[in-house]
């Protein structure tokens, strides 16, 4: 440099698309809410729109870090998040048609017959990229009627099940590598920007769905009461 000094750090011009992104959709959500008079369900709504910046900044992080840092430390780390994530949308395709569907409440189970190309749509980017998207169809958004679903308490439990392992592996995974990037690489790149993005999207969606998911641990087998509550089926009780 031209002080003499050997420091040098990167010009960079990052506008942070996906942070801008996920606070479109939560000024969008707020307008839901005023305009539905809380109606709409703001947690389920953002939590499925959020998830798609989430992971399309997980990908373009791995990317990043390859050219930066090559096929070690980091990118290892945020490779194997992003295929955990992955792994987990494949279980929810598998399970969600076979386990879910046919145990959730009769609103639910109408979106696919009164909009089928929109349920179906919706339900391939769950399966495809990622699985909270699914709770766009459960989020009363802005009380349009192809997203007045409702989940049975059994389909919440299955749901927070995916979520707990979302928050253990994946997440877990993907805050080491964006840590371990910047304690290391430093801060000034464009990495190293999008690191701070991923570790406020995704940190964001974790603080939102945290609670739920740790009510699993404390699940008991229900009863055939508590079972027919849950499937929102009929339950007839024997007791005068």
């Amino acid at each position: 440099m031209p002080d003499g000094t050997s420091e040098c750090r990167d010009v960079v011009y990052w506008p942070f698309p996906f942070f801008a992104t996920g606070v479109i959709f939560f000024i969008v959500i707020v307008g839901s809410e005023i305009k539905t008079k809380t109606e709409s369900r703001f947690k389920e709504a953002y939590v499925a729109l959020l998830s798609i910046p989430e992971i399309l900044s997980w990908c373009t992080l791995c990317v990043f870090y390859y050219f930066r840092v090559g096929l070690i430390g980091s990118f290892i780390l945020a490779s194997s998040a992003t295929l955990m994530y992955a792994v987990i949308n494949f279980a929810h395709a598998i399970v969600h048609p076979r386990k879910m569907v046919p145990n959730s409440l009769q609103s639910y189970k109408a979106l696919a017959l009164d909009y089928k190309c929109n349920t179906y749509f919706v339900r391939v980017i769950s399966y495809g990229m990622s699985y909270k998207f699914s709770l766009i169809l459960v989020s009363y958004l802005c009380v349009n009627p192809r997203f007045k679903g409702d989940y049975s308490a059994l389909n919440w439990m299955q749901f927070n099940k995916f979520s707990l392992v979302w928050i253990c592996l994946p997440y877990t995974a993907m805050m080491f590598a964006c840590v371990y990037f910047m304690s290391t690489d430093g801060f000034f790149s464009y990495a190293g920007f999008l690191s701070l993005e991923v570790i406020t999207i995704s940190t964001t969606s974790t603080f939102m769905i945290f609670l739920d998911a740790i009510k699993v641990l404390r699940c008991q087998k229900p009863n055939a009461k508590q079972l027919a509550i849950k499937t929102g089926m009929d339950y007839e009780d024997n007791d005068d």
